[in-house]
């Protein structure tokens, strides 16, 4: 190797030094951005992890929803039942107070007077 040895070696040693340093320098940014993509990678999984409970949440949120806006249905219809039964028990009332009672069509009127009564000794009906 002495016939190597001379300047232009030097220059050659000074070109591989300073190739060794640009290595060495290259391969730190390189388990620089390594580690950094790890940890995004983590960050990633985790943000992934969270968007789907999230989801889910929101999913529950909406069924509550459905749920709740179908008891207020519910609680509509059951509340115009109810109003619509206290104006016929009203109007019955009022009906009663204003007038005599009518009788249903396709009754008999049997006068409280005259309600039959089943005697006890016998069988047959009287009808006082």
């Amino acid at each position: 190797n002495a016939e190597y040895m001379g300047p232009d070696n030097e220059v050659w040693i000074q070109r591989l030094t300073e190739a060794n340093q640009k290595t060495a320098a290259l391969q730190g940014e390189r388990d620089f951005l390594n580690d950094l993509c790890s940890r995004l990678q983590t960050s990633l999984e985790r943000l992934q992890t969270q968007h789907q409970q999230c989801n889910s949440q929101i999913k529950s949120y909406q069924d509550q929803i459905k749920q709740m806006q179908t008891d207020v249905n519910n609680l509509r219809s059951e509340n115009q039942t109810l109003q619509q039964t206290s104006e016929a028990a009203r109007n019955l009332l009022l009906g009663m107070t204003e007038k005599e009672p009518q009788i249903p069509e396709g009754r008999a009127a049997i006068p409280i007077t005259e309600t039959p009564r089943l005697q006890t000794s016998t069988s047959t009906v009287n009808t006082h």
